[in-house]
């Protein structure tokens, strides 16, 4: 039985798994103007494509596999193979073409990840600093005692969210937002949101459980701002998407004052979407402190044991999914919706995929294990 909910800044349709069988409608992946303002960097005439290359024979099985699924299933929009930085397959379904606007939903977590990643690396940002220290405005929350790692994991200790990831008092988050009294914190910390987790014999204190919502990751956009004394918009563009070398039109969703909405609200479009995911397999392998951040992020910092979310995940490292048990040795980042972008820890054999039903998983599962593991030459 589905429900409808009207939750932060968006109307949509849920199952009871959520990543499970949810969908979204075309306006809503690509309307780059729907739920949300934001701020709106480079242009539309800078958007380039990556390199691409001819699939090897050894690489037969992936690409027909892509193939049938694209054509077979119409709610897939986009699928990209990337290998070494290099395009091997492409294909998009109608309305989408290579220069659309895709809405990353949740995927946005994964770049908002990277930018306090970035900031941690300018000593902006301490990974080990409560939140109790950093600002006032966390005092007697349910947060003081949680750590920018702790909310990295979503394991801040606090309320546990409803089936959408989201709250109910997000239904006011919208209402106000719009009529501009209230932004993303303010309705947060004077909330119930931010109340501790209870347990069966005592409270879940920051770091003890893995508990997937969105609310950790507004309050890491939060800090974006707070702590680099600008925009986190702004430190977000110049600190990892120029970085990455995307210079084609990109929207990040913003409340009132202008704080990042790091949970979701990203657009990019296609090639920019895997520039990302290139980028940050080349910054991986570095021994540099972004480098060394990277590997923490994309490995098991704590167990997937609920299973409320992503049900065939079996951990979380900083705001990425990990141990995918279909997919072995890769990590992923997920949009509700159907956005993907998944890595190998082995390898620079990339798959993003963006798309208006979740469905599909097992399928983008068998795929990303097929090319992750096909020899390129």
């Amino acid at each position: 039985m589905k429900t409808v909910i009207f939750l932060s800044f968006t109307l949509i349709t849920f199952s009871p798994n959520l990543f499970g069988q949810v969908s979204i409608d075309n306006r809503r992946l690509l309307n780059e103007s729907f739920w949300s303002e934001g701020s709106v960097y480079g242009s539309r005439d800078a958007y380039t494509k990556l390199a691409s290359r001819n699939p090897s024979d050894k690489e037969s099985a992936s690409i027909s596999y892509a193939e049938k699924l694209m054509a077979n299933n119409k709610e897939i929009k986009v699928i990209l193979l990337i290998d070494n930085g290099d395009v091997v397959f492409e294909k998009y379904n109608d309305p989408v073409v290579y220069d659309s606007m895709l809405h990353g939903y949740s995927v946005t977590k994964t770049i908002t990840s990277f930018a306090i990643g970035a900031a941690i690396c300018k000593k902006i940002i301490d990974l080990n600093e409560k939140l109790g220290n950093t600002n006032p405005i966390f005092i007697k929350t349910g947060l003081e005692n949680a750590t920018v790692k702790n909310l990295l994991m979503m394991a801040s200790g606090t309320t546990s969210a409803d089936a959408d990831s989201n709250f109910k008092i997000f239904q006011n988050i919208i209402d106000d937002y719009h009529f501009n009294e209230k932004s993303i914190i303010e309705a947060s910390v004077k909330s119930t949101i931010l109340q501790p987790r209870k347990g069966i014999f005592k409270n879940f204190q920051p770091g003890e459980i893995f508990d997937y919502k969105n609310s950790d990751t507004a309050i890491l956009g939060f800090l974006l701002n707070y702590k680099t004394n600008l925009k986190g918009s702004d430190f977000v563009y110049e600190n990892v998407l120029l970085n990455a070398g995307i210079n084609g039109k990109v929207s990040l969703a913003e409340d009132k004052n202008k704080v990042f909405f790091g949970a979701y609200g990203a657009r990019m479009m296609a090639h920019d979407w895997g520039r990302l995911a290139v980028w940050s397999r080349e910054k991986i392998k570095e021994d540099s402190c972004m480098g060394n951040y990277l590997k923490e992020a994309t490995k098991t910092q704590i167990s997937n044991k609920e299973k409320r979310f992503a049900r065939w995940f079996n951990g979380y490292g900083y705001q990425i999914w990990t141990e995918n048990s279909w997919s072995k040795n890769s990590y992923w980042a997920l949009g509700y919706g159907g956005q993907k972008i998944a890595w190998n820890h082995s390898n620079d054999k990339i798959m993003v995929a963006f798309s208006t039903s979740e469905n599909w998983h097992p399928e983008a599962a068998r795929l990303y294990e097929l090319w992750s593991t096909e020899n390129s030459k």
